[in-house]
């Protein structure tokens, strides 16, 4: 396992707004928190209000994260 992946928590979200330069507000399915996130690769114009999303959240920085996948 590399370190990168060691230093993340995977969490699933609801796109509440879109803020501009891909950056998104999505909150917490499991707890309700409200987080800033951006999106990694092709996803950029697929996000929409609304959607379910897989992020994945840095373990010393909880409140910022980025997109990883799309939900149906």
């Amino acid at each position: 396992m590399n370190k990168k992946k060691k230093d993340t928590i995977e969490w699933e979200g609801k796109v509440l707004a879109s803020l501009g330069n891909n950056i998104f507000q999505v909150q917490l399915v499991k707890n309700s928190r409200i987080v800033n996130v951006t999106v990694t690769g092709a996803l950029r114009a697929k996000i929409v209000q609304g959607d379910k999303v897989l992020l994945a959240m840095s373990i010393y920085d909880p409140m910022k994260g980025w997109i990883i996948q799309r939900l149906k």
